[in-house]
Order: structure tokens, then C-alpha cells, then sequence
């Protein structure tokens, strides 16, 4: 599962690297940790709307849903989802099909548990460059969208240090963003997609363990730490 993301990037920079430009772009702020354990958005781009930065509540909720976004949490967790969830769910089985949308971050944390001790690590782009990540989105009746992200098997950097499950966000490559957002792509196109073994070009550090504590974030929280006999990659 993932539970918290990053967005260190600037605004000019989301709006250059993906040709699109915010819809509220006054609203945008830049977050060390995006915390999916309390209601949050999201900026992403759907496939509705490609020249667009929207944000979206994260956490997918039926289009038709009215009540509270945490009562649908506390029962059914929607901030990720499987391929295999979405088409067995009867309120979001077109999701994948017409319903695409990047996730545009500068990180996501894993985990590696190491002698009854859990340490974080932050995972990002050996460059420093904004991530796409693959997710689907609904529009509830009053205009908001909501958004979970995809997860796939893991590969790459993530199989190294995470022992606790075998799971990650779907990336979206720069030469694929184009036709995860068209409306044309094949059913197959996308399961081909969604099984690919791709360089991500990622890198990964642990960060403090304060990232556990509830409201506590500061401005070196993404920096690396020197944590013992842990796998560094």
C-alpha cells in the first residue's frame, strides 16, 4: 500500500515538464509529505481534461457518493487499487477504461522492516525530476474528483528494500503518459502497461523516523539517514 506521497516540485516546473497548466494554480502548494490517512488532494491530469493540472480528493469515492469522505475510508480504503479491484467493483469497473488520470509527484515512501523495527525510505527520480504516477478518478455530483493510485508488482530499486509486501505505485514513463491519457488506447495497450519491466531511474534513502509521528513534518524530513545494517541502494 501507499499511504504518503511527495510533491517538492514547483509549480512552473509541473507545468513544463507536463505541458499542462493548473486550473487553480494560487492553490498549489509544494509538500514534503502528502499524508492519505487524512483527507488530502492530489494535482493530476485526467484523461478528460490532458491540458489541465486539477487536484482531486485522494481516496476514490463513487461518483454518486454524498456523504463523508471518511466514513467511505474507514470501510473500504481507496487510496490505491488494483486492476483486479477496480474490474470487480461494480462503482468503479469503467474507471480503467475512461477514467485515467497521472499522479504528479516528486516521491513516494516504502518500508523495510529490519528486527522488529520499521524504517521509512523515500523513493524518487535519480534526477530529481516530477514522477507520474498511474491512477483513476471519478467527478462526484458536485464537481470534485477523487483519486487512487495503481499499484503493480514490485520492481526495480523497491524489491531491494521492501520486505513487507511486494507491491508499488505504477509509473508512468514520459514516452507513455501520452497514450495512458488517450482515449483511443487499447484495453491491451494498458494491461501491457501495467506489467512492464521498466528503468525507472529511481533512486531511495531512509528518512528520520519521525515521519511515523502524526503532524509532524519539517524541512529536512526528506533527508537521507545513516540508519545500520539496512539495505542502502
Amino acid at each position: 500500500m501507499c499511504k504518503k506521497i511527495s510533491n517538492t516540485i514547483d509549480k512552473n516546473t509541473l507545468e513544463c515538464t507536463f505541458q499542462a497548466t493548473f486550473r487553480y494554480g494560487s492553490l498549489y502548494r509544494k509538500q514534503s509529505v502528502i499524508d492519505g490517512g487524512v483527507e488530502c488532494s492530489l494535482s493530476i491530469i485526467t484523461q478528460e481534461n490532458p491540458s489541465k493540472i486539477s487536484f482531486a480528493i485522494w481516496g476514490l469515492l463513487p461518483s454518486t457518493y454524498q456523504d463523508e469522505w471518511s466514513y467511505f475510508q474507514s470501510v473500504y480504503d481507496t487510496l490505491n487499487c488494483t486492476v483486479e479491484e477496480l474490474n470487480s467493483t461494480p462503482f468503479f469497473d469503467t474507471c480503467l477504461d475512461n477514467q485515467r488520470c497521472l499522479v504528479l509527484v516528486s516521491g513516494f515512501f516504502i518500508y523495510h522492516l529490519k528486527n522488529g523495527v520499521l524504517y521509512p525510505y523515500y523513493v524518487y527520480h535519480d534526477e530529481g525530476l516530477p514522477i507520474s504516477l498511474g491512477g483513476v478518478y471519478t467527478q462526484l455530483d458536485d464537481g470534485f474528483l477523487t483519486v487512487a493510485l495503481i499499484m503493480k508488482e514490485s520492481d526495480a530499486v523497491i524489491r531491494e528494500i521492501q520486505n513487507i509486501e511486494n507491491t508499488m505505485p505504477l509509473i508512468i514513463e514520459q514516452k507513455d503518459r501520452s497514450n495512458w491519457l488517450n482515449n483511443t488506447t487499447s484495453t491491451e495497450q494498458i494491461q501491457n502497461q501495467l506489467v512492464s519491466k521498466q528503468d525507472h531511474h529511481l533512486k531511495a534513502h531512509p528518512v528520520a523516523r519521525e515521519f511515523f509521528k502524526n503532524n509532524i513534518t519539517y524541512d529536512t524530513i526528506l533527508e537521507p539517514m545513516d540508519y545500520k545494517n539496512i539495505p542502502k541502494v
